[in-house]
């Protein structure tokens, strides 16, 4: 993530040198893979997590016969 410096001027805009405020590792996707806070003091990040487990799933057989009969009212 980068930031630079804007001020105004007579003729336009002036603008500073980029500078890296931090690293990250945004995940690409449709959009922006960031969001800023509204007092620009935060960014929320969508970003790849290393994980060392493995993801689980968990699978349910004969889920129809787990569920109750309810009597109508």
């Amino acid at each position: 993530m980068m930031s630079a410096g804007v001020s105004g001027a007579a003729g336009g805009l002036i603008v500073a040198a980029a500078e890296p405020l931090f690293q990250t590792t945004a995940v690409p996707g449709p959009g922006y893979p960031y969001d800023v806070s509204a007092d620009g003091q935060r960014f929320v990040i969508n970003s790849a997590v290393s994980s060392t487990a493995p993801p689980s799933l968990t699978i349910v057989f004969n889920w129809p016969q787990l569920l109750t009969k309810r009597e109508p009212k």
